[in-house]
């Protein structure tokens, strides 16, 4: 009776605490700790910055609009401003992600991304900064502008007497003023956003919900099994009634103990998503959680069928009556 009475202690905790992580999984809070410091991290942060550079250049599409860009008759010198952009890019973006202004850009794009994985998680893709399959992506337009005004600042200023602007004839300070006015009027349309959490991490958050929501229902099963045996095995009624419930109070409080723990877990996993689909910690916690409490259904089910067994079985000593012939 005892280990039933222990089986259903820990089936309840178990039910309490699959039933808060299920919850928290899309908690806006839970991803917005897992995700707050990510440009803190040294190699995120180097990843961050390298998008930037390459999304900001991408976006200016300068091979196509180098007309506007610089005054007339000095064509001749787009491809080595081109470069030129494309160097101040990479220095300008990764002091960029080290700055506050992008830590508050960053907080401010955080919530949507909440959104769309709360929309995935729905089965919509309504409002989705998507452009390959079902990544979820953070729209850091404001950071790309950011980038447009420092890359003004950090042209280098050519002097009217050195040897490029004496052989060109070229009015280096009008370059300089002519890239300043592009990037301020530069407002591009088709910013895709950053890969936050790419397809194959949506993919493990989902099985991490289908995992904790079997675990849930076994769990819940487990419960009602191991009382119904704890009932049925002992014969003082009143004192397995208070055992099971006991187990129960006792059980549901260890689940709320526990909550935090998991909670924890869980955003280490979402810290290792971004880009990678990693987290196999989660996995592995899940998979043995699932082994654990199904053996304990099983363990609860054997008491059960054996009473049934046994009432089917006629009674020692005496035989099934057998059917008069004819």
């Amino acid at each position: 009776m005892w280990a039933l009475v222990v089986a259903v202690l820990v089936a309840s905790a178990s039910t309490v605490v699959a039933w808060r992580a299920d919850d928290e999984v899309y908690q806006a809070d839970i991803l917005l700790a897992a995700f707050e410091d990510l440009p803190n991290d040294p190699e995120r942060a180097e990843e961050l910055a390298t998008w930037l550079a390459e999304e900001s250049i991408r976006s200016l599409r300068l091979d196509e609009r180098i007309g506007d860009l610089l005054p007339l008759g000095l064509g001749v010198v787009a491809g080595p401003i081109i470069n030129a952009l494309e160097g101040v890019a990479v220095n300008v973006s990764t002091r960029l992600v080290q700055t506050e202004l992008f830590a508050q850009i960053w907080a401010r794009a955080l919530p949507a991304v909440h959104e769309q994985l709360v929309l995935l998680a729905e089965g919509s893709d309504e409002g989705l900064l998507l452009d390959d399959g079902e990544s979820i992506r953070i729209d850091l337009d404001e950071a790309i502008l950011a980038m447009y005004d420092l890359i003004a600042d950090a042209i280098p200023d050519i002097p009217d007497d050195s040897l490029f602007a004496r052989l060109t004839g070229i009015d280096t300070v009008a370059i300089k003023q002519a890239i300043g006015d592009f990037l301020a009027r530069a407002l591009p349309d088709d910013l895709v956003g950053f890969p936050i959490i790419g397809e194959e991490a949506v993919d493990r958050i989902r099985t991490w919900d289908m995992q904790l929501q079997l675990i849930l229902w076994v769990s819940l099963l487990t419960v009602i099994a191991a009382a119904a045996a704890v009932i049925m095995s002992e014969r003082r009624r009143p004192l397995a009634i208070g055992a099971v419930a006991a187990a129960i109070v006792a059980g549901v409080g260890l689940g709320a103990l526990l909550v935090s723990s998991l909670e924890n877990a869980i955003v280490e996993a979402l810290r290792n998503l971004p880009f990678d689909g990693g987290g196999p910690s989660l996995d592995t916690i899940l998979s043995w959680w699932i082994g654990l409490i199904a053996l304990t259904l099983l363990f609860a089910l054997v008491p059960i069928g054996t009473r049934l067994l046994n009432r089917t079985r006629p009674a020692p000593g005496r035989q099934r009556p057998s059917r008069m012939p004819g």
